[in-house]
């Protein structure tokens, strides 16, 4: 495996973001259910809105055109009182309409425009926790997000993606589709079967990311390691940096300029944006590799 830059420096970042349960919180109540949802016959394209905030999510496929999901939702917290406000105060938005299934996490802790957290929630002393399992169509679009609670684990979809984590890490498998995938504090693990054909992104603050192509990748690489290594499986040659883009926002001058690695594989094609602040940058052949080889 070819290393293509290394640093010197090591450093470890704690941010300050929640993780974890108290320990004084126990379980009040939890419940389990299923669901279906028909995928529409005029739906040229299905796509799942998985919006959560403590909790695991994990998607794989299946052939059927339909969303099956499986929930456990589980109140954390210390008394009675508590429950019954978690109760009141948090539950499931659900909005199924032809291909589109949207799974909202909805509370007070949330803006009312759905992006942002409530400037004025102030911690009730409960944790409603939203554990998800779904299984959908190969072809579906999917946008995943959770904050706190687990992994984000999504296998087997050919469609587009759009996966964010913050307390935990992604791991995807057997990928054909093309998108974005950030956390904070964990891993980024994506295994494609099939080369994307679009721009991709992967990012991590605390954590490795390692994104596995098939031996026929084409593409352009953008990478990037503050405090890590960059390795590639591929021939990877060096392309120049891209020059400095200077723009005026406010009366205040900005230079943005390049700051990662920027490598050809193959004949060039689709740009992907591969970055860490702490962990290193791992390109690896899906099939036929020496992935299991140690990267040193």
């Amino acid at each position: 495996m070819t290393r293509i830059r290394s640093s010197l420096t090591a450093l470890a970042l704690a941010l300050a973001i929640p993780a974890g349960l108290a320990a004084d919180e126990s379980v009040l109540d939890r419940a389990s259910s299923r669901r279906s949802f028909e995928i529409g016959p005029d739906a040229s394209r299905a796509r799942l809105v998985v919006d959560n905030v403590f909790g695991r999510v994990v998607v794989r496929s299946h052939a059927a055109r339909r969303i099956d999901l499986e929930l456990d939702r589980t109140v954390l917290g210390g008394s009675a009182a508590q429950l019954e406000r978690a109760n009141r105060e948090v539950a499931l938005e659900v909005t199924a309409d032809g291909g589109l299934v949207d799974l909202y996490v909805a509370g007070p802790f949330r803006h009312p425009d759905r992006r942002e957290w409530s400037r004025s929630w102030r911690d009730p002393g409960y944790r409603v926790v939203y554990d998800f399992e779904l299984t959908v169509p190969r072809d579906i679009d999917v946008e995943i997000k959770t904050v706190d609670g687990g992994t984000v684990k999504i296998a087997g979809i050919r469609g587009s993606f759009d996966v964010a984590n913050v307390n935990g890490g992604v791991e995807m498998s057997a990928i054909a589709g093309s998108g974005s995938v950030k956390t904070v504090n964990g891993p980024v693990r994506v295994e494609f079967d099939a080369n994307p054909v679009g721009d991709s992104s992967f990012v991590t603050v605390n954590g490795d990311v390692e994104i596995f192509f098939p031996a026929d990748l084409n593409a352009d690489l953008e990478m990037h390691s503050s405090f890590g290594e960059l390795w590639s499986e591929f021939e990877a040659r060096p392309l120049a940096s891209r020059p400095a883009v200077e723009t005026v926002h406010d009366g205040h001058r900005i230079i943005r300029a390049d700051r990662g690695t920027r490598v050809r594989i193959g004949a060039g094609g689709p740009t992907h944006s591969l970055e860490t602040l702490n962990g290193d940058v791992l390109i690896r052949r899906a099939a036929g590799g020496v992935a299991a080889e140690d990267k040193r």
